[in-house]
C-alpha cells in the first residue's frame, strides 16, 4: 500500500516536470521569435511607481534632489522679449546639444535654434533663414521642432524617425516633412533636400497628440484650438 503511494507520487511529480519543461520551452521558442522580429534595442522601464515591481523587500526608493542651476536659457533678443519655451533637446553629429524653443515677442511666435556643449551654457546662431522687420540677423529656422518618434514613439521606419513642419506664414498652413535626422541648418545650406515631403500639411499652430498609425502606416495629428467655437482637427500623413 505503501510501495504504491510512492509510484502514484512519483509519477505525478514526473507529469508535472514534463509539463513545465514543455512550457518553458515554447517561452523560449517565442522569445526566439520575438527577437527576431522586435529591435534589438533595451526596453527601458519607468520605475515611477509600483506597476512592474513584484516585490521590494530589503529595498529603500531614494530620490535625488534636483540642484539648482539658475536659468540656462533667456529671453535676450528683440524677437524674445516675452519669454521662451525649450521644445526639443537633441544631440548632434559633432557631440554638441541642439534645442530648438519658441520665442514669444512683438513680432509673434518663432521656432528658434540654439547650441550648447554642456546644456547650462547655450548659444544664439545667427542663422538668417527667415526674415523679419527691423531685424538685421536672428536665429529663427524655417521649421517647426522635430519630434523623434523612432526614440520616444513607435516607428519603425529609420527614414521616417524625424517629423517636422515647414513654416509657412501668415496662412500656416505647413507641410510635414519626414527625415532620419533633425535638420542641420549649420553645415548643410540644401539641408531640406535630404527631407521628404508627406503631402499633408499640419492641422493648425495648437498640436496636442500625435502618434504613429502602425496599422495603417501614417503619422497622425490631433488638436483642438480655442477658436469659437473651439474645434478638434486631425491630419494624417503616409
Amino acid at each position: 500500500m505503501t510501495m504504491a503511494k510512492h509510484k502514484i507520487g512519483f509519477i505525478n511529480i514526473m507529469v508535472i516536470g514534463m509539463l513545465c519543461l514543455s512550457r518553458s520551452t515554447s517561452i523560449g521558442v517565442e522569445a526566439d521569435r520575438r527577437d527576431q522580429t522586435e529591435p534589438a534595442e533595451p526596453h527601458w522601464e519607468l520605475f515611477l511607481d509600483n506597476r512592474s515591481i513584484t516585490r521590494s523587500t530589503g529595498f529603500c526608493r531614494v530620490i535625488h534632489r534636483p540642484r539648482s542651476r539658475g536659468v540656462v536659457l533667456e529671453g535676450t533678443e528683440a524677437w524674445e522679449e516675452r519669454g521662451v519655451t525649450p521644445l526639443y533637446v537633441g544631440r548632434r553629429k559633432d557631440g554638441r546639444l541642439e534645442c530648438y524653443y519658441r520665442a514669444h515677442g512683438p513680432y509673434g511666435d518663432f521656432t528658434c535654434y540654439a547650441l550648447s556643449e554642456d546644456g547650462l551654457h547655450w548659444e544664439k546662431p545667427m542663422l538668417n533663414l527667415v526674415e523679419i522687420p527691423q531685424v538685421a540677423e536672428n536665429n529663427i529656422t524655417p521649421c517647426g521642432c522635430p519630434w523623434d518618434w523612432g526614440r520616444f514613439g513607435n516607428v519603425r521606419d529609420p527614414q521616417k524617425r524625424f517629423a517636422f513642419a515647414l513654416e509657412r506664414r501668415p496662412k500656416r498652413r505647413s507641410p510635414i516633412y519626414f527625415g532620419n535626422e533633425p535638420p542641420d541648418f549649420l553645415a548643410d545650406p540644401n539641408w531640406l533636400d535630404k527631407f521628404v515631403n508627406s503631402k499633408g500639411i499640419k492641422p493648425g499652430p495648437y498640436h496636442s497628440v500625435e502618434f504613429w498609425d502602425e496599422l495603417h502606416q501614417q503619422w497622425v495629428g490631433m488638436r483642438q484650438a480655442p477658436n469659437h467655437p473651439p474645434v478638434r482637427c486631425v491630419g494624417r500623413y503616409a
